[in-house]
């Protein structure tokens, strides 16, 4: 995905966020959110294994933390991961949105930053960027 981090955001209330990852989950058939609820998930577990199966294998990820960074292939997402999960925690979903019927973006708090994520699906249904 692309992780930007966005500032000043204000955080929607966790009630708020909760009713609707719990509407999403019940009523969404849409592939691009149910990926991204499997992400959030995988997130707040901590389970780099989690999130790396739901990439394609020849997956690219961009992220504008800290500058720029391009992932590619599992072994380099599985090395990303492990140090995103270990110090930028996922404290809380602010947003969640499907874009059409290959894409999902959220925003949440992870560490102490606000990150925008764009999760685009390849054909295949895994995360292709």
């Amino acid at each position: 995905p692309h992780h930007q981090i966005v500032e000043g955001w204000v955080p929607a209330p966790q009630a708020e966020v909760a009713n609707a990852e719990a509407h999403f989950r019940k009523k969404s058939t849409a592939e691009p959110i149910h990926v991204a609820l499997r992400w959030i998930d995988a997130y707040r577990d901590r389970s780099v294994e989690k999130i790396v199966r739901l990439y394609d294998p020849d997956a690219t990820h961009i992220c504008a933390c800290g500058g720029q960074t391009l992932v590619a292939g599992q072994m380099a997402l599985r090395a990303y991961w492990f140090d995103r999960l270990a110090n930028y925690p996922m404290k809380q979903v602010l947003e969640l949105n499907g874009l059409d019927d290959a894409s999902a973006s959220l925003r949440y708090v992870g560490g102490n930053s606000t990150v925008e994520a764009n999760l685009m699906l390849g054909p295949a249904g895994t995360i292709a960027y």
